[in-house]
């Protein structure tokens, strides 16, 4: 059984912001996105160096990190994976505690929130250039910042080809192959098609903290 806590009151914020690992957000990948939501300001800085060191205890890496205000209130979600393995419930459970421990010593975030400590499941981010270059030849969906090619599109789906010199190679299911820049990527994810000859896959494991701050 997964550990809940009850949080206090939310203190009120911003309807809605993202932000992914200090990393990502120097990634070309992400600096049009930022810019475009004019969300930089409000990320917190340090969040990445103060949560990584959990994380990296448990044998774990930070793929992306997410902040945004939810129905239910405010929610860190933190996925993570484990290089050349699976991610454990244990895993997720023993980072959610350390990740609250080391949070509420600190003044990152200073409103009750929800943290989630979750694998990313089938339709993982990509978030990093190594990701590009691990999952080539996996089936992808790319949302752009704006529209491009011929008839005009904000979403590629498709065969990850390669990344070269910054540019993703994407044979599109509509379209055939196109290159995108990296800049002009808002966000991109692995796409899970469901068939007979597709092998099962283990759902993603996700352990829940509902933690305050004073």
């Amino acid at each position: 059984m997964m550990p809940q806590w009850r949080p206090k009151r939310a203190h009120e914020g911003p309807a809605l912001f993202f932000l992914m690992t200090e990393i990502a957000a120097t990634n070309p990948l992400f600096q049009s996105t930022f810019a475009r939501l004019g969300l930089s300001p409000s990320v917190p800085k340090g969040l990445f160096e103060v949560v990584s060191p959990c994380v990296d205890a448990r044998g774990c890496e930070i793929v992306a990190i997410e902040f945004r205000r939810e129905p239910a209130g405010w929610v860190l979600r933190i996925f993570i994976e484990r290089p050349g393995g699976n991610v454990l419930l244990d895993d997720c459970v023993h980072i959610s505690r350390d990740v609250s421990t080391v949070l509420d010593t600190c003044t990152l975030i200073d409103h009750a929130f929800h943290l989630e400590i979750s694998s990313p499941g089938l339709e993982r981010p990509l978030s990093r250039e190594e990701h590009f270059v691990r999952f080539a030849g996996e089936k992808v969906k790319i949302h752009l910042v704006e529209s491009m090619f011929q008839p005009p599109r904000k979403v590629i789906r498709g065969q990850l080809i390669r990344l070269e010199n910054g540019q993703l190679h994407v044979a599109d299911d509509h379209i055939g192959e196109v290159a995108i820049d990296l800049q002009h990527v808002a966000k991109a994810h692995l796409r899970y098609e469901s068939a007979a000859s597709t092998p099962a896959k283990s759902p993603k494991k996700k352990a829940k903290n509902n933690t305050s701050k004073s």
